[in-house]
C-alpha cells in the first residue's frame, strides 16, 4: 500500500521513430488476430535506427516469424523489437542511444515486403507504439 501513496513519476524515457518516413499497417486488430506493432515500409537496406537508449538483449534470427530481429532493453521494464531486417549492425549487449544503426529494412521472417515491423513491450505487455513516440 506505501506505493500507492507515492506520485507516479513522468517517464523519463523518449523515443525516437526508427526509420524515416511514412508509417503503414499501425498497431490493432487484424481480422482475429492483434498486430502487435507497426510497420515502416521502406526500400530494403534503409538504415534502422535504436528508438531510444539502451542495451540489445537478442539480435538474431527468430523461426517464429519476425525473421531477424533486435530487441532493445531500455529503462523501466520497456524493451523495443525491430523486425524482418536484412541485415543486422549490433551484438547483444551493446549499448546504443536513440538514431543509432542498429540493421537496415528488410523481408526475412513472416513478411510480405520489406518493412521495418517495431513494436513496444512494457514488461512483456505490447503496446501502442504511437503512445511512445
Amino acid at each position: 500500500m506505501r506505493a500507492l501513496r507515492r506520485p507516479v513519476p513522468r517517464s523519463p524515457l523518449r523515443f525516437v521513430a526508427p526509420v524515416a518516413g511514412r508509417i503503414g499497417d499501425r498497431y490493432g486488430p487484424r481480422g482475429v488476430q492483434l498486430h502487435s506493432g507497426m510497420d515502416y515500409p521502406a526500400p530494403a537496406g534503409t538504415p534502422v535506427g535504436a528508438a531510444g537508449r539502451g542495451c540489445v538483449s537478442y539480435a538474431g534470427f527468430d523461426g517464429g516469424g519476425y525473421g531477424n530481429l533486435v530487441v532493445i532493453r531500455h529503462r523501466m521494464g520497456m524493451t523495443t523489437w525491430y523486425a524482418h531486417l536484412a541485415s543486422i549492425a549490433v551484438r547483444p549487449g551493446a549499448c546504443v542511444v536513440a538514431g543509432n544503426r542498429i540493421g537496415t529494412v528488410g523481408s526475412t521472417g513472416r513478411s510480405s515486403g520489406p518493412h521495418l515491423h517495431f513494436e513496444m513491450r512494457l514488461r512483456g505487455a505490447v503496446l501502442d507504439p504511437l503512445t511512445g513516440l
